[in-house]
C-alpha cells in the first residue's frame, strides 16, 4: 500500500508545514446562516437545488455554517438532498458539466458535514503527524477507533456507504477535470478529502466477496459493496484495531492485490528534472491521466506527493 502511505504522509506533511487543520472541518469553524426552509430543500430539484444550497454556505471558508449543518442532521434531510444531487451528475446527465461538478461538491461538502465520514477524513492527520514508521494498520486503526464505524460490521458498512458516495462524488470531479479543465474551484482540503475517501472506496472495490453467501448466510441480501465491506471490517479493519494481524488474502484474494490497486490509482510521470541532462529523473502528475490524478493536481496536493513518491 505505498501509494497510500505517500498520500497519506503527504496529507500529514501539508498540515505540520502549515501548522493549522486543512481537512474538511476547517472549512466548516464559522456558524452560518439558518438556510432555507428544509421541505424546500428536500423538495428542489437541478440548477434550483444548487442555488438553495449556495444560499446556504456560511463563513469566510465558503463551506456550509455549523447551524445549518446540524439542521440538516436533526431533521434528517441529508438522504433526500445529496439523492438530488446525485441525478444532477449521475451517468446520462443533461446537466451542463460546471453544474455536474458544482452538485457534486455539494454533495460531497453535506456528507462530510452530516455524516460521520468528515470526521475519519479528519483524524487521517493525526494518525500520521509524528509517525516514523507509517503502517498500513497504524493508519487505519487510528482514523477508526472511537467512531461508531469501529464498532461492528454493519455499522461499518453503513459508514462506507456513505464515504462511497464521497467517493463518487470527488470521481464525478475529477472525470469532470480531466477533460474540461478546472470547472469548479477545488482547493487543498478538497484534495486531502478526495485522496481519503477515494483510498476507502479503492479499498472495498477490490475486495474478494466470491464465498460471501456461504460464509454469512444471514446477510445475502446486502449490495455487493455492503459485503466487500463487512469483509474488509471481518478480516482487516476490525482485527487492526484489536492488535491482531490483518488476513489480506481473504479479503482481497492476493496479499498484494491492495498495493497494486493503489499502485494503479494514480500514475507518476518519471520526467527529466533538467531538461539538459536526462539522468536526473523527477516526478510529475499528469492531470489528464485520470480522475484521481486531476483532483490532486487541481487541489495543488500533488506537488507533495511528487515530493514524498521517489
Amino acid at each position: 500500500m505505498k501509494r497510500m502511505l505517500r498520500i497519506a504522509a503527504g496529507i500529514a506533511l501539508v498540515a505540520s508545514i502549515t501548522g493549522c487543520e486543512l481537512l474538511f472541518s476547517g472549512k466548516n469553524l464559522f456558524a452560518g446562516l439558518d438556510g432555507p426552509d428544509m421541505d424546500e430543500l428536500k423538495k428542489a430539484t437541478g440548477s434550483d437545488l444548487i442555488d438553495l444550497l449556495n444560499e446556504s454556505k456560511g463563513g469566510e471558508s465558503g463551506g456550509f455554517g455549523d447551524t445549518f449543518l446540524e439542521k440538516v442532521k436533526t431533521e434528517g434531510s441529508g438522504p433526500a438532498i445529496v439523492a438530488n444531487l446525485a441525478l444532477i451528475y449521475a451517468s446520462g446527465s443533461t446537466a451542463s458539466p460546471t453544474s455536474q461538478a458544482e452538485a457534486a461538491n455539494l454533495a460531497a461538502d453535506l456528507l462530510l458535514g452530516t455524516t460521520e465520514t468528515g470526521d475519519v477524513v479528519n483524524s487521517i492527520v493525526g494518525a500520521v503527524i509524528g509517525e516514523t514508521n507509517i503502517a498500513p494498520e497504524t493508519i487505519l486503526s487510528s482514523v477508526l477507533q472511537g467512531t461508531t464505524a469501529a464498532t461492528n460490521s454493519t455499522e461499518f458498512y453503513q459508514f462506507m456507504d456513505n464515504m462511497i458516495m464521497v467517493s463518487d462524488a470527488y470521481q464525478n470531479i475529477g472525470d469532470s477535470y480531466t477533460t474540461n479543465g478546472e470547472l469548479v474551484p477545488i482547493d487543498l482540503a478538497d484534495g486531502q478529502t478526495a485522496a481519503v475517501s477515494i483510498i476507502f472506496s479503492t479499498l472495498v472495490d477490490i475486495v474478494d466477496i466470491t464465498a460471501f453467501d456461504a460464509s454469512y448466510p444471514g446477510m445475502t441480501t446486502l449490495t455487493d459493496d455492503q459485503k466487500k465491506s463487512v469483509v474488509l471490517f471481518d478480516e482487516v479493519i476490525s482485527p487492526m484495531l484489536n492488535g491482531d494481524t490483518a488476513d489480506l488474502t481473504t479479503a482481497f484474494g492476493t496479499g498484494t492485490a491492495a498495493e497494486t490497486a493503489f499502485d494503479n490509482l494514480m500514475p507518476v510521470d518519471s520526467v527529466p528534472d533538467d531538461p539538459d541532462d536526462p539522468a536526473t529523473i523527477g516526478l510529475q502528475i499528469d492531470p489528464a491521466d485520470s480522475s484521481f490524478s486531476a483532483l490532486m493536481f487541481y487541489s495543488g496536493a500533488s506537488t507533495l506527493i511528487e515530493m514524498i513518491d521517489q
